[in-house]
């Protein structure tokens, strides 16, 4: 596998085979992962924050964080080569398996354990995040279809001038 580096104005870009990777982003997905392991790492705190706002925040961060990795993942490996819907697909999974492997890792820590629906508010956070993207993306390849069609069209037409000429 050959690995080369290109810049450009939309970042710092590295291609391994025909993969294309954002490294911006790759080290922001990792980041994230860092953080979440970090945070998941930390044992039960049901001593010093007790109560059902505490518990209602502590689970409502879920789907924001997870949103994150679901975007930076998509972002990491978006490219203009790669259709959006299956980069949409590669970054849903790939935060879905982390989102599982964190709740698996919570059941390793002292007073933490991994539940169902933490695991589903993960999967809703990334789900919207990557709907809004994914919905940004297909408007935005809408629009230049349309914009090709129109042009086309517009070539194809002769135009008030060239029929007076005929």
């Amino acid at each position: 596998m050959s690995a080369s580096t290109s810049s450009s104005n939309r970042g710092e870009r590295t291609t391994v085979g025909s993969i294309e990777i954002d490294r911006r982003f790759a080290w922001l997905t990792a980041a994230l992962f860092v953080l979440v392991f970090g945070l998941s790492s930390i044992p039960d705190l049901d001593d010093a924050f007790q109560g059902p706002v505490w518990s209602f925040l502590a689970n409502a961060m879920h789907a924001p964080l997870f949103g994150a990795v679901g975007f930076c993942c998509y972002r990491t490996f978006a490219t203009s080569r790669v259709r959006p819907g299956v980069m949409l697909a590669v970054a849903f999974v790939a935060s879905a398996t982390y989102a599982a492997l964190d709740e698996w890792h919570q059941s390793f820590v002292a007073g933490r354990d991994a539940t169902l629906s933490d695991f589903l508010v993960d999967i809703a956070g990334v789900a919207i995040v990557l709907f809004l993207v994914g919905g940004r993306s297909l408007l935005r390849g809408a629009r230049a279809r349309a914009a090709a069609r129109l042009a086309r069209t517009d070539a194809e037409t002769p135009s008030h001038n060239q029929i007076e000429t005929q």
